[in-house]
């Protein structure tokens, strides 16, 4: 019996006996979580689903080995989140940020609460907000800055930071700079720069160009501001980008989306997760600072 086994089955039982649920939650195929429950019930030479008109049941001895294995998860967990603690992992704290909402966002988190707390070191790992929420639920990271739009997983908490957009942005000297907003079936021709696939933006965007059936002209895919910047003021591309982003920049127009597409960014970590002493600082921080809007 295998620790993996165990927390699938978990999983399983968690979202009422339904591998589909349990898998995307997990970020794992569901062949996957089948397989390793095939796999468990051998082992044991124990049946733990019946299945009743297409639905999983639980046996008894499933009921029993749930139980039981909520206990051994748990513990496992709380072991080595403190046993990170006490290996050198005092005063250190280890936050996902995607690389352009790390620009406008969590550089003014990070000065406020270094001015308060110098003696605690951040270390910052960048990712788009989509695999960031992998790392976290990996424990790669103690806790991440994110897009919250949707598929949050029931195994993150939340706080939202902020309430922002993603706009067109373009050079002044862009042919598009003077329209008061775009539309998506307005940049059928335009050569346009979208952030990674491993962000929200992107899929985003690509789910809307889909839906008008239109193929965007992507000359690059990034999400390092200064480079998109670069090309921006070449003055024959357009990006999607948030509009703070845009902002900054005296030499870009934010162009408003005729349909706009909200975006919420806040931080998140993992419920079952044992806080150290200094990230537990910094989530006490962002709470007073962001007051009311935990969710």
């Amino acid at each position: 019996m295998k620790f993996l086994q165990l927390q699938y089955f978990v999983a399983v039982c968690k979202h009422e006996n339904n591998i589909t649920k349990a898998a995307n939650d997990l970020l794992v195929s569901q062949p996957a979580i089948s397989s390793s429950i095939r796999e468990l019930e051998t082992t044991l030479g124990v049946k733990l689903f019946n299945r009743i008109n297409n639905k999983l049941l639980l046996t008894p001895e499933g009921k029993l080995l749930y139980d039981e294995s909520l206990k051994i998860i748990e513990s496992t967990e709380k072991l080595e989140l403190l046993m990170k603690d006490i290996g050198n992992r005092h005063h250190r704290i280890v936050i996902g940020v995607p690389p352009m909402i790390g620009v406008f966002v969590f550089i003014n988190i990070f000065n406020k609460f270094k001015a308060l707390h110098p003696e605690v070191s951040i270390e910052m790992v960048e990712s788009g907000s989509l695999e960031i929420r992998k790392h976290v639920l990996d424990n790669h990271v103690d806790m991440a800055i994110s897009v919250l739009n949707e598929n949050i997983s029931s195994r993150l908490e939340t706080v939202k930071l902020i309430d922002t957009s993603l706009v067109l942005a373009v050079s002044k000297k862009h042919k598009l700079a003077k329209d008061p907003y775009v539309t998506l079936k307005m940049l059928e021709k335009e050569n346009l720069i979208l952030m990674k696939a491993d962000t929200y933006q992107n899929r985003k965007i690509s789910d809307e160009f889909e839906q008008l059936g239109i193929k965007p002209k992507v000359l690059l895919y990034s999400s390092q501001v200064h480079t998109i910047r670069q090309f921006l003021s070449v003055g024959n591309c357009a990006a999607f980008v948030f509009k703070e982003i845009a902002d900054m920049d005296e030499n870009l127009v934010a162009i408003p989306l005729k349909n706009p597409i909200p975006i919420e960014i806040g931080l998140i970590w993992k419920k079952s997760n044992v806080l150290y002493t200094d990230t537990d600082k910094f989530l006490s921080f962002i709470k007073k600072e962001y007051e009311g809007n935990a969710l």
